[in-house]
């Protein structure tokens, strides 16, 4: 259905649905940066410290704010999807078994975001969001070179953190993998100096994972 609506149409959605004025969205020039921790070692996976951030660990296998991929494992399935490094528990799949791009809508404007990333690979894209306004996008090779999809290596399934500074800010999230598949648990948001997370909104978040989902397949469409 969104591969046939005018890129126009699908900003219009995505920027009615969040409720947030095109107009007011952050800058493409966006101060980003991030850091990350060799994974392994943990059975419930890495997961972020940072005070006052939300997680959402899949356990239950609810994910809420998604839309697109799925909840996966226990366990690596051969082929489609693999456990980031010792996990043991329920994790995030996006790829072209689940569906791709997968997104996370979130109920307002963040400036921290974690996650424990998996057998990271080069055809992982990881896209933040003000409103349609795409802030910044990092691929796999970004985050650790070679990013060669090693599930055993702590080099490749690392916990990986976003910080937005300068009043840098981003309502939404998209994951993209053109082959199986980008991994990950225990996401984390927050808004550090805004005084907590504003987390996922059950309501409207397949709504906004459509119009998200839309505008993620406009842009790889013009690439």
């Amino acid at each position: 259905m969104f591969r046939r609506c005018c890129s126009t149409c699908r900003l219009a959605l995505f920027a009615g649905v969040t409720g947030l004025s095109l107009a007011a969205a952050a800058p493409a020039s966006a101060a980003v940066s991030w850091t990350s921790t060799p994974g392994g070692g943990n059975p419930n996976g890495l997961s972020s410290g940072q005070a006052g951030a939300t997680t959402i660990d899949f356990n239950s296998g609810a994910a809420p704010g998604f839309f697109g991929g799925a909840v996966v494992g226990p366990g690596t399935t051969p082929g489609l999807f693999a456990t980031p490094l010792d996990d043991l528990t329920k994790y995030y799949s996006a790829g072209p078994s689940t569906g791709s791009p997968a997104s996370l809508t979130l109920g307002g404007p963040n400036n921290y975001f974690g996650l424990y990333w998996g057998s990271i690979d080069s055809y992982n894209t990881i896209q933040f969001f003000f409103g349609a306004t795409l802030i910044a996008s990092f691929t796999g090779t970004d985050i650790n070179n070679p990013a060669n999809g090693d599930q055993t290596s702590s080099a490749t399934n690392r916990f990986v953190e976003f910080t937005f500074t300068g009043g840098s800010t981003f309502t939404g999230v998209l994951f993209f993998s053109s082959q199986n598949a980008f991994e990950f648990d225990n996401v984390a948001v927050a808004n550090v100096e805004g005084g907590g997370p504003n987390v996922p909104e059950p309501a409207s978040a397949a709504l906004l994972g459509a119009a998200l989902f839309g505008l993620g397949w406009a842009r790889r469409k013009k690439h």
